[in-house]
């Protein structure tokens, strides 16, 4: 079982990861289709014009339920309680199906009022990119629901496999019906990325299939399951629907906070600039977005997706914790802490040494772009710490400092948005989420070490060291092979900055891995293979 477990966890996590590579790695070809830098700009602006209301109202049904039926289902599953689990399922199908209505009628009918505060210079086409998205509100939800129901019964796997299917098919989709627009025929970027957009809803009804055929196999549910009724709504069945959304309301609102700082940014942008500085027009505002919001987001939520991993895995021990077992939270907590630098200071400092060949390679040459990505990198280092510290805190029982911390960086945010808008232009976005989730990152920190009395960084204070030289040393030995690169290539080919990429990427990662672990590293890299592989057995 725990063998299976921990298989099942792996999968999920290279899952998770591989679709965060594949949401990104698309926009090479998609952005070559769409035409030059400028016209691919407007086609992210636009795309992102949609997508950021879309994941507003999309968090009501994927964050928080899932982690809530997946909680049920396990403890009815435990208790041999097979009718319990239909019923579970049956009920929470039901509330999905009914937020999905609610929130798709919702973004229809707001469209226009999203779309006029948006950067997007051509409201109408905002209107549409945001309306194309409605479908996809009623069929993810329903998925979330299935992926909680099997994440209850122990069997990641499925779970893991049906989030690559919805990667896979979107972009499918996605990269096919731009290329018959835009290569094929003379469609417009409108077209190309309303195509893109709608791409969502086919990725979930895949997923949904998916699971759907698993679930049948292993004898989960029966069709019947599916049929929506109003029975689940009445007194004698409310309690188990009404218990499902009131566990689930914490962890919505703190899951969403990274879309609500997205939505932040494209509807205060716009008003700010013009007031601050009232020559730009709204075609350079819309450019600007694209350059210091809409792309280096792209590109720093894979990282911020890979400590969130961290977070994840964290929780189940710290459930089980006690105040008491304060010694056993300082070191799963110091231990979280300690993966997550890990992870971070070499990410982070070979993605900045690599800023231009990674915007090269994902969006076109564009040197004043450049700058945007490195400090929104540095932005998305305080969020994944702040992503891990509020877990942690729900998963010790402290939802309400959770929720306030999550508050107090909304109000951050706004207000250093102003102050940064002012005085840096586009970089006073990077600036207003990198001074908002420090500030709450360390106030959360402080009010953990105090509850429990203990000292958690200070701990790993020798790994923290050992990791910085680590990084130091990768960082030094590449920017000298940057150097060398630059007197054979240039960053405004494509195709040289692969070679930068990789190249760089691979001495970087091997110098880490050997400067941090010394021979065991190479140990590690097979002991990461002989997992894999074993995953797929």
């Amino acid at each position: 079982m725990n063998k299976k477990l921990m298989q099942g966890t792996f999968w999920l996590t290279f899952a998770n990861l591989l679709c965060k590579v594949l949401g990104v790695v698309y926009l090479i070809p998609w952005l070559s289709m769409m035409g030059n830098n400028q016209e691919g700009m407007l086609a992210t602006t636009l795309y992102n014009v949609g997508y950021l209301p879309y994941g507003l109202f999309l968090m009501l049904g994927t964050v928080g339920f899932p982690n809530a039926i997946a909680k049920k289902v396990a403890v009815a599953t435990k208790e041999n309680d097979e009718q319990g689990c239909r019923t579970i399922f049956r009920s929470t199908i039901n509330i999905m199906f009914v937020i999905g209505i609610i929130s798709a009628v919702l973004m229809y009918l707001f469209a226009p009022m999203l779309a006029g505060i948006s950067p997007i210079a051509n409201v109408n086409n905002g209107i549409l990119a945001i309306r194309s998205l409605c479908p996809s509100l009623i069929a993810i939800p329903v998925l979330s629901a299935m992926r909680g129901y099997f994440q209850g019964k122990n069997n990641l796997r499925p779970y893991g496999t049906s989030l690559i299917i919805e990667q896979a098919v979107r972009v499918l989709v996605i990269l096919a019906g731009t290329f018959y627009l835009r290569v094929l025929t003379d469609g417009t970027i409108l077209e190309a990325v309303l195509i893109s957009t709608v791409a969502s809803f086919f990725g979930g009804l895949a997923a949904i299939s998916h699971m759907y055929f698993v679930g049948i196999k292993n004898d989960y549910f029966k069709l019947k399951d599916f049929l929506i009724s109003s029975r689940y709504f009445k007194h004698e069945n409310r309690a188990e629907s009404v218990s499902i959304i009131r566990e689930t309301l914490p962890f919505i609102f703190v899951g969403s906070v990274i879309t609500i700082v997205q939505m932040i940014d494209q509807v205060t942008m716009k008003p700010l600039l013009h007031f601050f500085r009232p020559e730009i027009t709204n075609q350079q505002l819309e450019f600007l977005f694209s350059r210091a919001s809409v792309n280096p987001n792209k590109l720093t939520l894979i990282l911020i997706s890979m400590v969130g991993t961290v977070a994840i895995s964290s929780l189940p021990i710290l459930s089980t914790l006690r105040k008491k077992d304060r010694l056993q939270i300082e070191k799963t907590v110091g231990d979280s802490f300690s993966i997550a630098v890990l992870i971070l200071l070499p990410s982070l400092a070979g993605m900045s040494l690599l800023a231009g060949p990674l915007y090269t390679l994902f969006f076109g040459y564009d040197p004043d772009s450049v700058g945007y990505f490195q400090f929104a990198l540095l932005a998305s280092l305080f969020f994944s710490l702040f992503t891990i510290l509020s877990t942690m805190l729900q998963s010790l029982s402290h939802h309400m400092i959770a929720i306030r911390l999550t508050v107090e960086a909304i109000i951050l945010k706004i207000v250093f948005q102003v102050i940064g808008l002012a005085l840096f232009g586009g970089y006073g976005m990077s600036f207003s989420n990198t001074m908002a989730f420090a500030i709450v990152f360390i106030r959360g920190y402080f009010y953990m070490c105090k509850e429990y009395r203990i000292a958690p960084l200070a701990k790993i204070r020798f790994f923290f060291l050992k990791t910085f030289r680590s990084t130091l040393l990768m960082l030094v030995l590449c920017s000298i092979v940057f150097i060398l690169l630059n007197l054979q290539l240039t960053m405004t080919s494509k195709a040289h900055a692969v070679v930068y990429c990789v190249g760089l990427g691979g001495i970087g990662g091997l110098t880490f891995l050997f400067a941090q672990f010394g021979r065991n590293g190479l140990q590690l890299l097979k002991n990461f293979q002989h997992r894999h592989h074993s995953t797929k057995n």
